[in-house]
Order: C-alpha cells, then structure tokens, then sequence
C-alpha cells in the first residue's frame, strides 16, 4: 500500500533523508553527527480489514449484537433438525448471556416490514391460514421492528413460512428450521434481560412462535408447551400493560388458549378476574379491507364466546371435587355451583341460537346441522368448540345426577335428539376446519382433549 514504511528509521534519519543502520541504542549517523538518537517509535500500518469484517457482520442484525448469536458461533448451517429447547422451558428464567440491543436495526427502509406486508396479502391454503385471522395486532407489528431481536427473527422465521416459495422441500425445510432455531435462542435471551422481559415486542415474538411451532415440529406436542409460556408472560406483564392497541390485540388473539391451559393444568382462569374482565370490554379493530365481513363476524363471535369460558374451568374443578367427595347430587342437596353450570348452559344455547346460527345457516330455519355453511375456519373452530362445550355441561350435570336417575325425575339436561344434534354440530365443524387448514385444527384438537379429559374425570 503507498506510504506505509518498509524500515524503521529514527526520526534524525527520516529528517535528513539519510539510509539509517537502526543500531541501538544509537545509530551510526548519529553517532557521526553528534546527536542523541530518538529511538525507532513503532509505526502504525494500514492494513485492508475489509474481508475480515465483512464476513463478522454478515448476518449480524445490530452492531452490539451478542456474539452468542454470530453465525459463527451459533453455526447454524449444521444444525440437525431435531428437538429443540421449546415451550415453557423457555419462560424459566436461568443465567443466560442478556444481549444489548440500543441501536435500532433500521434507519431506512424497513425490508423486513416489506416483506410481513406481502405475506399479509398473499393467499394461502393448506396447512397455512391467513395472518389476519390470528389477530388485529399484525397491523402494527410493522412499527416496532428494528428495536428487538426476538420480534426481528420471529417476523423472519414467519415470512419464510408463508414467502418461501423453493420447489426444495428439504431445503426450505432447513431454512425454516434455521430461522426457528435462531428466533427461539433470540427469544430465550430477551426473556432473561428485565429490561426486555415484559416488552410488547417480547410477548409478540413468544405468541408468533407458538404459531410457528404449529408448522415446523409437526405432532411433536410441543405447542400447548410455548401457549403455557406465553399465557404465563402475560399474566406475570400485568394489567397495567395492555394500554395500547398492539398489546390489547395480542392479548385477544390468546384468549382461547389461556382457557385450554387453565383447563389443562385446572386451575382458576385469571381472565375472569374482574379487572382483566374490565379491560377486554374494550375490542381492537381490524384495519379496512383486511379481512371480509364474514370473517370479521366471525372473529368477533370467537371473542364473545371465549367471555363465556372464563369461568367454566373453576366450575368444572368445583364440580369434580364435589364428585369424589360425596360421589353425587342426594336428595335435596343442590350445590352452588350448579346455578353457574346452569346459567352457562343457558346463555351458551341462547347465544349459539341468536348469535352463532344466522352466521352459519343460509336458511335459518334449518339448524340440524346438514346445510351448515362456514365462510371460515374461525366459524367452524367456533361452532365446534360451542357445541362441544354444551355436551361437556351436559355429561357434567348427567354424572352428579347418576345416583337418583333411577328414582327421581331429572329435568337439569336436555333432550337426547337436542344433545344428539350438539354432537352432530361438533362433527361437522371439526371436520371442515380439518379439511381447511392444519393449522386451526391442532389448537383446537388440544382443546378439545382436556374438556374430554375432564368430563372423563366427572364420571363416576
């Protein structure tokens, strides 16, 4: 390179433009001179660390990115896939490296809201159901990349589900696997730093891949693991937290979920609690031309009837402890939490009729169930799980009467063809939201599985 030096003259030399011997402690030409040698002071040297880093900043997304996260580090090109560290083992916070993320990704174009937005547009089918079915909070997403690490890889491993279009089964499955792998690391990181634990961008990567995982473990039953997680972040956020429109979105888009896990692991759901009551009296909207009509109707219907959920997992319990405690109703006992068995019961019937079947029914006079008509998986997830719940209440009810059947005149549950037409409901509704898409159908299998369980455990 010109002007870098070849030899190190002392500065008498340089000067003088004389060939110095570099002796030590003086050089013979100053010796010669009579003058005291200054010494040979190191030179700097320019060397080209072009190569060098560009291949460390490669991949990297900020420049105080962790070098945990490096591909060199990570290596993520010979990655197996393989079961992973998923689920709520995410959410146990341990001593991880935490990761500084100050600077902004973007200062420009955002590429990767570019890229979220056509996949927001794009048709899907299959094993895929439309972004905007999952909930209003994608609108925003947009707006808050750049600042988090775990919501940047999310939205990449999301895109290259729905944007990948490679004829490569293999090799799309190794990108998308690599891009899952690196969003749960990334996620796992966030979740232990406090400061980035309970940020919006935080609970929406940990609820996008909880979505992925639907996708990319396939019948591995890792997902009810990641909903446990992400239902624990929200609850440990806080009320206080769900201010704006991005979080309240992201919190309807989980309300189903948060009653399976309650259901699964019975415990009191915290969502009947009156001040998270209070906060969802307030609904997010759906941006215009998003989704159609039907679809709108039917995501606010999903809403409504996860409202009516809140309290049946603490009913349920009730009613099992009751069971194994005195095995049945006795003559003349008539326990409280039958009066909330039956209020259920009877908002959901009025609600399935008022609300749910003009939805559904081209002709409303005809409601056995052969001429249903589902604009989407949402209106069917929604049908299914409504009747479903509805023949729960009734085998409830049936068991803690099971003693005096024989004896006394039981007039608590309905009529053989009504329960029979519930079960028929269900089964279509499942199956047409099996025939539209995987992706709705595992969540609501989940569901569906630990009510059966539960009627399961009221039996006697």
């Amino acid at each position: 390179m010109v002007g870098v030096p070849t030899i190190n003259r002392c500065d008498n030399c340089r000067i003088r433009k004389k060939k110095c011997g570099e002796q030590r402690p003086s050089c013979a030409e100053c010796i010669r001179s009579g003058w005291d040698c200054p010494g040979y002071p190191p030179r700097w040297k320019f060397v080209n660390e072009t190569p060098r880093l560009k291949k460390l900043y490669s991949r990297r997304k900020y420049i105080f990115e962790s070098n945990t996260t490096s591909p060199d580090v990570m290596k993520p090109d010979k990655v197996i896939p393989s079961p992973i560290v998923s689920g709520s083992d995410l959410f146990l916070f341990e001593n991880f490296e935490v990761v500084s993320l100050e600077i902004p990704r973007f200062h420009g174009n955002n590429p990767l809201a570019t890229k979220l937005m056509y996949c927001l547009g794009c048709k899907v089918k299959g094993d895929l159901v439309p972004l905007w079915l999952i909930g209003s909070f994608f609108q925003y997403i947009p707006g808050h990349l750049g600042h988090n690490i775990a919501l940047d890889d999310a939205i990449t491993c999301v895109c290259s589900l729905y944007c990948d279009r490679s004829s490569n089964e293999y090799t799309k499955s190794k990108a998308i696997y690599r891009n899952y792998i690196r969003a749960l690391s990334s996620l796992q990181k966030c979740l232990v730093e406090e400061r980035l634990r309970f940020q919006s961008e935080t609970l929406c990567a940990s609820l996008l891949l909880q979505m992925c995982e639907l996708l990319v473990n396939v019948d591995k039953a890792k997902w009810i693991d990641l909903a446990r997680g992400t239902s624990q972040l929200i609850q440990a956020r806080g009320v206080g937290r769900y201010k704006d429109l991005f979080d309240l979105g992201m919190l309807e888009s989980q309300l189903s979920y948060i009653v399976i896990q309650s259901a699964k692991f019975k415990e009191d759901c915290y969502l009947h609690q009156p001040e998270w009551r209070a906060l969802l009296a307030t609904t997010s909207k759906w941006p215009s031309n998003t989704v159609t009509t039907n679809e709108l109707k039917s995501l606010e219907l999903r809403i409504e009837l996860c409202h009516q959920l809140f309290e049946l997992p603490s009913i349920l319990m009730a009613a099992s402890s009751f069971l194994q405690n005195s095995g049945g109703l006795l003559t003349g006992s008539y326990p409280v939490f039958m009066d909330n068995i039956l209020e259920i019961r009877s908002k959901l019937k009025a609600w399935l009729s008022c609300g749910v079947e003009p939805h559904i029914f081209p002709n409303p006079w005809d409601t056995d169930g052969t001429t249903v008509q589902y604009s989407d998986p949402i209106a069917g997830v929604v049908d299914c799980v409504a009747n479903t719940i509805l023949l729960t209440l009734d085998k409830v009810i049936c068991s803690l009467y099971h003693r005096n059947m024989a004896t006394h005149a039981v007039d608590t549950f309905d009529d053989p063809e009504i329960v029979e037409g519930w079960y028929r409901r269900a089964l279509v509704a499942y199956n047409f939201v099996q025939g539209e898409s995987t992706f709705a159908v595992k969540p609501l299998e989940i569901g569906l599985r630990q009510f059966h369980r539960l009627v399961r455990s009221h039996s006697p």
